[in-house]
């Protein structure tokens, strides 16, 4: 064993909780080891000191040290408010306005980051897809203009059932 679990026995020896192996093993230990006997000198010499304090009379406070102690708490808790000064409401507050700056500061960066990011694309120009078979005879024909063509379609689909899911045309830009 090592000093350090001899530690551990010097205070069960001292409380009395030790079997008469270990009692056997500790004086052995202690015959050798001039630093756990000083340890176990010194602390019976504490425990001793314990023991006297503890069988002393306690000294009770006086009476006019209790009177004052007790008109001392009164004039705390009952006369005496703390006063609130402006730096003391600012305090929270300027944690709250610090956070509130913060996250407004972020907030601008990100749509500052996006517009700047933003892809520029050319103007718009749009055509029509034909997605159904339907369309494709529309394709051959000659329109001037897109309206020519939109009108054409707008009146083809009126013709047909709402039902019927097979003329479509996509109007996707470029």
């Amino acid at each position: 064993m090592y000093c350090e679990d001899y530690s551990e026995l010097i205070t069960g020896y001292l409380d009395g909780e030790l079997t008469e192996t270990e009692v056997a093993q500790l004086a052995g230990h202690l015959n050798v080891c001039t630093r756990c006997y000083r340890c176990l000198e010194d602390i019976g010499h504490l425990k001793g000191l314990l023991k006297q304090y503890a069988s002393t009379k306690v000294l009770s406070p006086s009476l006019r040290f209790s009177r004052k102690v007790l008109r001392g708490i009164q004039k705390e808790t009952t006369g005496a408010r703390k006063k609130i000064s402006w730096r003391t409401l600012a305090r929270p507050l300027t944690a709250w306005v610090a956070a509130a700056a913060m996250l407004l500061l972020t907030l601008f960066a990100g749509i500052l980051y996006s517009w700047m990011e933003a892809p520029k694309s050319p103007p718009p120009s749009y055509y029509a897809g034909t997605i159904s078979p339907q369309a494709d005879k529309l394709e051959g024909e000659d329109f001037d203009n897109i309206e020519d063509y939109l009108y054409q379609h707008a009146m083809e689909v009126s013709r047909t059932s709402l039902t019927d899911n097979t003329v479509f045309v996509g109007y996707l830009s470029r």
